[in-house]
């Protein structure tokens, strides 16, 4: 009877243990060697300008390197700036939004880029998600101050080019707007009406400690309007903005927007000219000048203003979610980005 060789067969077991963990570590090492070249690719074509291709490797790179937050946030970010810029399906607005949510679940202190993604809910009329994110800023801000706090840690940035923290009083104008947008018009009228000092018993406005944001009194303007139907009280508060925040050229813009929609041409052209002393060369301005100008039927003065100095006006064009068998135009109100 043979026997066995056991220090023979004791070696091959540790020979393909061995080239087991060898081949383990080699393709460990491959691995971060491949995902170190892909974020080096990311920065190459973004510096190309080719944002699409630098998405879609960023976007294998954390099919490697799940656990990479830093990473995560950048995609999400280089995602919702793509979206910002205009037209996207609806699949990779999808992918922005899921990404954005674990780059927050990721980043839960980072206000500013919170706040950023509700503004595009917003814009893009998904006021239910922009809500769960307001409400989270919303309960950060201490009712004591008028500032969000800025964030610490990994999201903590210097001075130089840190990213503007949302106000107390932005939050809730934004929290509000989406608010009536799903139906909650009692909740969103008291925060505007707080803000802005209105009385909804008598319809008038009383002095606040500090002038409220322009866009609450566009935002509380417009719903006391749509929901009461009445434009008179719709016009005090707007018109508040011209003693209120006379040295703030979107409360002439505003102002002047509310007029034009009112169909009231001495009063928008009198805003208008307010607003034209703060910012002289605007191209929104000019734009309201000629809705002011066909309104008052002046076909030769609109003409001007458009062969003049909205001749070479860059295109803003509104948010597109296309697909195959659908596109709708998704706009934000005027008053939303604030």
């Amino acid at each position: 009877m043979r026997r066995i060789n056991l220090r023979f067969l004791i070696g091959v077991c540790i020979l393909l243990v061995g080239g087991v963990i060898g081949v383990v570590v080699l393709h460990r090492y491959q691995v971060r060697r491949n995902a170190s070249s892909m974020l080096a690719q990311v920065d190459d074509r973004l510096e190309r300008g080719e944002t699409d291709e630098a998405i879609a490797i960023l976007a294998k790179y954390l099919v490697i390197r799940p656990g990479d937050h830093d990473a995560q946030r950048r995609y999400a970010e280089m995602l919702l700036s793509r979206a910002e810029s205009g037209n996207i399906t609806r699949q990779s607005l999808a992918v922005m939004v899921s990404a954005m949510e674990r780059a927050l679940r990721a980043f839960p202190e980072d206000d500013a880029l919170r706040d950023r993604f509700a503004t595009f809910l917003l814009a893009i009329n998904q006021p239910g998600m922009a809500r769960d994110h307001l409400t989270i800023l919303a309960g950060r801000v201490s009712p004591e101050k008028k500032e969000a706090p800025v964030a610490t840690g990994a999201d903590a940035t210097g001075d130089d080019g840190a990213p503007d923290q949302p106000d107390a009083d932005t939050i809730a104008v934004r929290l509000a707007v989406s608010s009536a947008a799903v139906g909650r018009f009692d909740e969103a009228e008291a925060v505007l009406a707080k803000l802005v000092g209105f009385d909804p018993v008598t319809g008038g406005i009383v002095a606040t400690s500090s002038p409220a944001p322009a866009t609450a009194y566009a935002a509380l303007a417009d719903l006391i309007e749509r929901r009461l139907g009445t434009p008179e009280t719709s016009r005090t508060i707007i018109e508040r903005l011209a003693t209120e925040r006379s040295d703030d050229p979107d409360a002439w813009r505003f102002l002047t927007r509310w007029y034009v929609a009112h169909r009231d041409a001495d009063a928008a052209e009198a805003a208008l000219k307010q607003a034209r002393a703060a910012v002289p060369d605007d191209t929104e301005l000019d734009l309201l000048d000629y809705e002011t100008a066909m309104l008052r039927g002046d076909i030769p003065r609109a003409e001007a203003i458009l062969a003049g100095p909205l001749a070479d006006a860059p295109p803003v064009p509104p948010i597109v979610l296309r697909s195959e068998e659908h596109t709708s135009e998704l706009q934000s109100r005027q008053y939303l980005v604030c």
